[in-house]
């Protein structure tokens, strides 16, 4: 195997072929934001300025996006701190030369202790742990925490305790650690200011035996959850290794051990097949919060001997299940699993494991095999890849060609993301000089940083987020998919950054808000995310479980063709931080609340998925190349029509389009309170008023009060049909219902002044309008048919009257104006 590996540079370009379509590289512009820079003040624990900063290593990150960092400082060859920025204020947790508590001879001396020091830890809360070498009346190492300013002593050298590593602060601020003692090695874990041993050489072993040789690098999870493999002796002569969790300090409880029955079938009367041996050298192993540990293992007694007796296992020390075996296909038939161990393993709170490992593809019919390492999710129901050596690294132009699974590092959130670092082959030079970090899942990756990029007016020479033993609590990324990491720019300086992912509606179909699996890289997206909606096809999102949501930013719009809508279901409430545009191609609609600065810039607010009320808790402004979509399902009275309601002031501009629904038929002197507001920028109105959707004859008046706009209709009176003209058909309807009782709304039988009745008042209306129209042929057959009628005398409005049913069209901005057709 490793023949084939060290082939990996000369094959990375045929399986890039290979591999065509399965890693979907996505064009996602993100934010990157600076944390820090080499030769900024850096603060002393007064708050002013001592020194700048010099060179930093790698951060770590929390879930409100405070990022805790060691660095250097200028003016002292050996000046070194522990710092924390929270919401953008850089403040100084400990220092070269600061008293340790409760002695004042002693002092913090170094914070860079090499591969040992994973870095400072930082938990949800804002807890930084960190490993310091101490100077003065007593010099040793020691381990402490700080909480909002208040620094607390974990362990230090003396009392049996020396050579210490820290590998965690979990929320609840328990600190997991290793250390020496007189017996040698072993694991302990600080809860609630008691240390706690969890193991220790020649301490008793869970199912026998007892501890003797070395532990592998433990994993913490909250719920006071440490797991470890260690090396177990049983008398007489019988070594081996094993799977291990402790729970608050208590003692330990075995996961799996060697000899134990393995979750692999056999046939009938076979002996079973059991595990052999744990994680290899590096002795990685991943736990949760409930306490689920994730974990490499070689097997005995398989069928094939070496040729499949590796696997990834997940099991909580009653069920174990198999994750993936050497040998069996590990995503599809092309693909088989084969190098497992010597790699990280992750898992989160869902259960879904991360593990890179090494597989065999096939890649012609004479199966000849090629060797590739990739990153791989999944749980005992089935195993994703999330990207393989031979990919293409997104926003580089080149390939994936070496997955750093040497550090024994592999962050896995729990929203399902994994962030990696990776070597890229290019393939115009040939050459493998550039590195990047990287987010994905199964569906597709998104660079957070690579050589080459641009950074605060220079470029990136080189990147990193991770220390060689990074563990839980020194992640490098959060839930958020945000990413802490540091980089060299081409100008000399370093610094360190935070990326924070573009949120993208990837779905081609319409779904739900809440399915992470909709979104980039499986983000939900929350309040530190610029969120778009911008398909190339035409989707609807559904609010429908969205409750109360918070975000950055909200861009409506699809960028190619088709629609984007985004559609909120009645009790929902979104809220945007930084406002909603809806763009080009883009809609609003639904019956939840949006609590923010709405702006209609080139699509459309349309309240409701039928008819409904959208409310705005905040202040609205459509641009000329917005629309107001009004649906009316019913009458004024019912309420059965669009409303959008709006807490701030609106400026209109624009379309305001009318149409009716369900097969309502919306009549004149009906009138629609279709928008409120709490106040309008100067004069602002919608400049087009859209009624095409409406019959020919029916004309929409839009009324501007202090807080609402009213829709009133209207038509030609005698327009009995509303197909635009008074014309014979007209008079024929107003003929067939005279002198008849129709009641409410009877516009179409003639009651043109709707007071319930069809007389000679609705005929002199009628006839007014064909005054107006000047057409004496038909005023002439007017007078026959109302002399038929037992009318002999009418009494023809004034203008005034008439301009108030509807005839004084051409003050209306956009509306169709009424004309007769003669006979």
């Amino acid at each position: 195997m490793r023949q084939y590996l060290n082939h990996q540079k000369r094959a990375i370009a045929l399986a890039a072929v290979l591999a065509g379509g399965l890693c979907l590289p996505a064009t996602v512009v993100a934010g990157v934001g600076t944390i820090v820079l080499s030769g900024t003040d850096a603060p002393d624990s007064g708050g002013s300025a001592d020194g700048q900063f010099f060179s930093f290593e790698p951060p770590s990150l929390n879930e409100s996006g405070e990022v805790s960092f060691v660095a250097s400082v200028s003016g002292s060859a050996s000046d070194e701190g522990v710092f924390l920025n929270s919401g953008g204020v850089i403040s100084q947790i400990a220092r070269n030369d600061q008293a340790i508590p409760g002695d004042p001879a002693t002092f913090y001396d170094s914070f860079t202790i090499g591969i040992s020091t994973p870095g400072p830890a930082l938990n949800t809360g804002g807890t930084v742990g960190f490993l310091v070498t101490l100077a003065g009346a007593n010099p040793g190492r020691g381990i402490y925490t700080d909480s909002g300013g208040s620094m607390h002593e974990v362990v230090r050298d003396g009392g049996g305790f020396s050579d210490f590593s820290i590998f965690g602060v979990n929320a609840d601020g328990d600190v997991a650690f290793d250390a020496s003692v007189t017996a040698g090695k072993g694991i302990y874990q600080e809860v609630s200011g008691t240390v706690h041993e969890l193991a220790v050489r020649n301490g008793a072993a869970p199912g026998g035996g007892t501890f003797f040789g070395g532990f592998g690098v433990p994993s913490q999870a909250d719920g006071g959850h440490v797991a470890f493999t260690a090396q177990t002796f049983t008398a007489p002569s019988t070594f081996g290794t094993g799977v291990f969790r402790s729970t608050s300090g208590a003692a330990p409880i075995k996961i799996a051990r060697v000899g134990d029955v393995a979750p692999e079938e056999v046939d009938e009367g076979e002996d079973p097949i059991t595990f052999r041996s744990f994680g290899g050298d590096s002795n990685t192993v991943g736990i949760n919060n409930s306490g689920q540990a994730a974990f490499s293992a070689t097997l005995e007694n398989t069928p094939f001997g070496f040729a499949d007796n590796e696997g990834v296992y997940i099991s909580d020390g009653t069920t174990t299940d198999k994750i993936a075996r050497r040998s069996e296909p590990i995503v599809d038939g092309s693909e088989f699993g084969w190098a497992f161990l010597d790699k990280p393993v992750s898992i989160n709170n869902s259960g879904e494991v991360a593990f890179i490992a090494t597989v065999a593809k096939i890649t012609d019919p004479a199966n000849t095999n090629l060797w590739f390492d990739g990153i791989y999710v999944g749980d005992e129901t089935g195993v994703s890849r999330v990207v393989q050596v031979g990919d293409p690294a997104p926003g580089t132009g080149q390939l994936f060609n070496q997955l750093f699974e040497t550090t024994g590092v592999l962050v896995q959130n729990q929203s399902g993301q994994v962030m990696f670092e990776a070597k890229l082959f290019n393939e115009n030079t040939m050459t493998t000089d550039d590195i990047g970090i990287f987010v994905g899942d199964p569906q597709e990756v998104i660079p957070v940083a690579f050589t080459g990029q641009a950074l605060e007016g220079s470029t990136i020479t080189n990147v990193d987020a991770f220390t060689e033993l990074s563990a839980g609590g020194h992640e490098a990324m959060n839930d958020s998919g945000q990413v802490a990491f540091q980089a060299s720019l081409a100008d000399g300086r370093q610094g360190l950054f935070l990326f924070t992912p573009e949120v993208h509606w990837r779905n081609a179909a319409s779904g739900d808000w809440d399915e992470r699996l909709n979104w980039t890289v499986g983000i939900a997206p929350n309040q530190l995310h610029d969120t778009f909606i911008d398909p190339e096809g035409s989707v609807v999102v559904s609010g429908s479980a969205l409750a109360s949501k918070t975000v950055k930013s909200l861009t409506i719009g699809s960028t190619v063709s088709g629609t984007a809508e985004l559609r909120l279901a009645a009790g929902t409430d979104l809220t945007v931080l930084n406002g909603v545009e809806i763009q080009t191609r883009g809609k609003l609609g639904g019956d939840g609340e949006v609590t923010a600065t709405v702006t209609n810039s080139g699509g459309i607010v349309g309240p409701g998925g039928s008819a409904g009320t959208l409310l705005i808790d905040g202040d609205y402004g459509q641009d000329s190349g917005g629309t107001f979509e009004v649906e009316l399902g019913g009458t004024p009275a019912s309420g059965d029509f669009d409303v959008l309601q709006v807490t701030g002031s609106v400026d209109l501009s624009g379309t305001i389009q009318v149409s009716a629904i369900d097969g309502f038929d919306p009549l004149p002197l009906d009138e629609f309170e279709v928008l409120t507001y709490g106040s309008r920028i100067g004069a602002s109105e919608f400049g087009t008023v859209d009624s095409s959707a409406l019959a020919a004859g029916l004309i929409v008046m839009p009324n501007y009060g202090a807080t609402a706009l009213v829709l009133s209709l209207s038509a030609l009176p005698g327009d009995a049909n509303l197909d635009g003209d008074v014309d014979l058909i007209d008079l024929v309807i107003v003929a067939g219902s005279f002198d008849t009782n129709p009641g409410a709304r009877s516009w179409g039988l003639g009651d043109f002044n709707a007071d319930g009745f069809v007389d000679a008042d609705d005929l002199g209306l009628l006839q007014g309008s064909l005054i107006q129209g000047g057409d004496s042929q038909f005023l002439s057959v007017f007078d026959s048919l109302a002399a038929s009628l037992g009318v002999d005398t009418l009494t023809t409005p004034e203008p005034a009257t008439m301009v108030l049913l509807g005839v004084g069209v051409a003050c209306l901005g956009g509306a169709r104006p009424g004309r007769r057709r003669g006979v």
